[in-house]
This record gives C-alpha cells, sequence and structure tokens, in this order.
C-alpha cells in the first residue's frame, strides 16, 4: 500500500510540472526608474501673474530663460507686450489664476505624477528623453488640455479644476465631460498623448478592427505607464460604466460580429461603437460609450498576456490587426 501510494504521489507530481511547462509565461511588467530628483515641473502662470502689469518691459526677458517655449528667445516686441499686458489683467484670466493657485498650490502633485508616469516610461523607453513640464492658463481651452512631443509636457491647469468648477458648465461643456476635468485625468491625459506618439495613425478608410486595436493599443500604454490608476480612469467611464461593459462584452461582440463590421471600412456603419458620449444609442441609456475601444482594450490586453515575448514598443508599431486578433484568441 506504501509502495503504492508513493507512486501515485510521484506521478501525481510529475503531471503536475508537465502542466506548469506548458502554461505561457505572463507578460512581465516594468518597474519605474527612480526619477524622483530630476522630475521639474515649471509653473508658466505663476511666473506670468506675479508680474507686475506696469513692468513687464523689464520683466518678460527674466522669464524667457525658463519659458522660451511661449516667450521665445528674441525680444519682445511692443506689439507682443501689449498682447501680454492684456491677458496679465484680463478679470477673467486673473480668476482662474486664482483658481489653479487654490487648486494646486505647490507643485507636489504633478512632481509625483510625473515622477511615476515618466519612471515607467524610462522602464520601457529607456533612450527617450526626459521632458520639460509646464503648466499654463489656456482660458478654458478644452480642445487640448495637454500637449506633448518628446522635449515638452505642457498642461492646461484650467482644464483640471474639478467638475464642479461653474466656468465649464457656463461654457456649455457637456456634463459627461465635466467629468475629467480633475486632477486625476492629468497623467491619463498625458499618456494618451505619449501613446499618440508612439503608433502610426489609422488610415481613413481603416476597418473597424483597425480602429478597436489603435485605441486598444493606446489604453493598453496606459496600463504599462499607469498601473496603479483604475481602468475607470483610464478609459473614463463611471463605475456603472464599466459594470455594464464588464457584463456585456458578450453581447456587443456578438453585435459586431453578426451584423459583419469587424472588417468593413465604412465608418457611418460604426462610428457610434467610437463616438464619446453619456453611452452608446444601439444599447440604451444604461450602456457605456465608445464601447468598440473597450473591445479593442481586451484584445490588446489579451494578445500581450499570451505573447509574452511582444515588447511595450514592438506592440505600439505593429500594424498587422489582423495578426494580433488571432493570437489574442479573444473570446468574450
Amino acid at each position: 500500500m506504501t509502495g503504492k501510494y508513493h507512486f501515485i504521489l510521484l506521478l501525481s507530481f510529475v503531471f503536475a510540472l508537465s502542466g506548469c511547462s506548458d502554461k505561457k509565461p505572463k507578460y512581465e511588467r516594468k518597474k519605474p526608474v527612480d526619477l524622483e530628483q530630476k522630475i521639474r515641473v515649471k509653473r508658466y502662470e505663476k511666473a506670468l501673474f506675479e508680474l507686475n502689469p506696469d513692468s513687464l518691459q523689464t520683466e518678460i526677458p527674466l522669464l524667457q530663460n525658463d519659458f522660451n517655449f511661449f516667450l521665445g528667445d528674441d525680444s519682445i516686441n511692443q506689439q507682443e507686450l501689449i498682447k501680454l499686458y492684456d491677458y496679465v489683467t484680463d478679470p477673467a484670466l486673473i480668476d482662474l489664476y486664482k483658481r489653479v493657485s487654490e487648486k494646486y498650490p505647490d507643485n507636489k502633485f504633478l512632481v509625483n505624477t510625473f515622477t511615476k508616469l515618466l519612471g515607467y516610461r524610462k522602464a520601457y523607453y529607456p533612450s527617450a528623453p526626459l521632458p520639460d513640464i509646464y503648466t499654463y492658463i489656456s482660458g478654458l481651452d478644452y480642445s487640448r488640455p495637454v500637449i506633448f512631443t518628446d522635449s515638452l509636457i505642457i498642461i492646461s491647469l484650467d482644464m483640471y479644476l474639478g467638475k464642479g468648477f461653474d466656468g465649464y458648465q457656463e461654457m456649455g461643456i457637456p456634463k459627461y465631460k465635466r467629468t475629467h476635468f480633475q486632477p486625476d485625468y492629468i497623467p491619463v491625459d498625458v499618456v494618451n498623448e505619449i501613446a499618440l506618439s508612439e503608433q502610426p495613425f489609422v488610415r481613413p478608410e481603416g476597418k473597424l478592427i483597425d480602429r478597436m486595436i489603435f485605441h486598444g493599443k493606446q489604453l493598453y500604454f496606459k496600463d504599462a505607464l499607469l498601473p496603479d490608476i483604475h481602468d475607470t480612469i483610464k478609459i473614463k467611464y463611471t463605475g456603472n460604466q464599466l459594470q455594464w461593459i464588464e457584463a456585456n462584452d458578450k453581447m456587443i461582440w456578438s453585435f459586431i460580429i453578426e451584423n459583419e463590421l469587424l472588417f468593413t471600412g465604412n465608418y457611418s456603419r460604426f462610428k457610434k461603437l467610437l463616438s464619446d458620449g453619456p453611452f452608446t444609442s444601439e444599447f440604451g441609456r444604461s450602456s457605456a460609450p465608445r464601447i468598440a475601444q473597450w473591445i479593442g482594450w481586451q484584445i490588446v490586453r489579451a494578445y500581450m498576456e499570451t505573447n509574452p515575448s511582444v515588447s511595450l514598443k514592438q506592440l505600439m508599431h505593429t500594424t498587422d490587426t489582423q495578426s494580433i486578433l488571432d493570437k489574442s484568441g479573444y473570446k468574450p
């Protein structure tokens, strides 16, 4: 009995080992590079609005070295001085500056945010330069609250004053968009701009699958650089919207397949599945918006889990969406 019992244990152990060897290794997340002593945030709005408006001619040149993106390197002419004077004496902009100063009295939040974010970027892209980080007041220009180049990150802080800021409502910005004008969304918007710079744009005639994978890669890029941020923030969903889409992913996938949308290039047929809004009209007012983007995200996640040798950079540069779909094994 004892010998037989030992034999069964040994056999079980062998099967366990063979089972483990068949499993594919899980995609390994990078650890952030330590950039704690290197992150600097330059507050253009603070430097500008604390000047004496009547002394701009002598004081502006003192700022040009630190803020040449905004002020240039050449001497400021009279016309430019008038524009700057009008800017810093505008009552609406002065009020925005006060609101921004109250919301962001120091750089602690911004430095902590970019220490993590850029630390992860450096881990995945070791040769990437460390960009200069600037903040400013745009006058509530919500079309592009973040600007990114390899050497610059520029943040319009007046677009992150909180969803309750009355100025957003007065401008007629929809409520579902106002929800995202909060500090938590600064890193998400920055990483989205970085991700855009890392992958080719989808052709105007692109098929739905091309657009789904494009947005899926954008969102997966946030998984890599913002691993501690919740999915609701990354994709800008409410908790209820995330719950809805997680409960209905199979229905959405079936809808796409049964209506033969996946490989069509007719944008008018699938634009509602990609468009922003409070919900997706085909699925009712309790549904989530941009549902095809979310499905694309799950496809890319599955692809990276089943293909752990693919780097983040390789993923972002891959244009063969059919291959990503096939190798993902995605099945909701």
